[in-house]
């Protein structure tokens, strides 16, 4: 809606993705509704630094499932612009793979002794689990935007 007034710039990296706004951003504004958004969906957060934020869902069941999800949200304001970067999901990805290939060696030879239903349910969590990370990076980008298009759909005199 707001998208072509904002200019809004996306690059996507191996390691990270950058989006960057021509709006300049309260970053202390941006951050809490980054925490409600963590807390909605049951996700934790970390402050890390006054312009960074981590959110996760982990714990040692679902890292050994592959259903862990992290994201950790960086802030830059520059004089005309902010830029995002969401950056530390890479390492969930391999994380996923090596589970998934794990678990595809270790259950290969039960293929010939058992059923095949219950190995394939076994590889299917990996593959929710990164659709789940993918997932978390593409509502956090949607929220951001959200957050972008409120403070131009408000007048000049609310922003800070």
């Amino acid at each position: 809606m707001y998208k072509n007034l904002m200019q809004m710039k996306l690059l996507a990296f191996f390691d990270k993705t950058l989006v960057s706004y021509s709006e300049v951003a309260h970053i202390d504004g941006l951050i809490e509704r980054i925490v409600i958004f963590a807390h909605r969906h049951k996700y934790e957060n970390k402050k890390v630094d006054r312009d960074a934020l981590v959110i996760k869902k982990s714990g040692l069941w679902l890292m050994l499932t592959g259903l862990s999800a992290s994201l950790r949200i960086s802030i830059s304001i520059q004089p005309d612009k902010t830029e995002i970067t969401l950056s530390d999901y890479v390492k969930e990805f391999r994380l996923k793979q090596f589970i998934f290939l794990a678990t595809f060696l270790i259950s290969s030879p039960l293929f010939f002794w058992s059923n095949f239903a219950g190995i394939f349910l076994i590889l299917i969590f990996p593959a929710y689990g990164a659709f789940r990370q993918y997932k978390l990076i593409e509502d956090m980008k949607v929220e951001i935007d959200d957050y972008f298009a409120q403070r131009l759909a408000k007048p000049n005199t609310a922003r800070r």
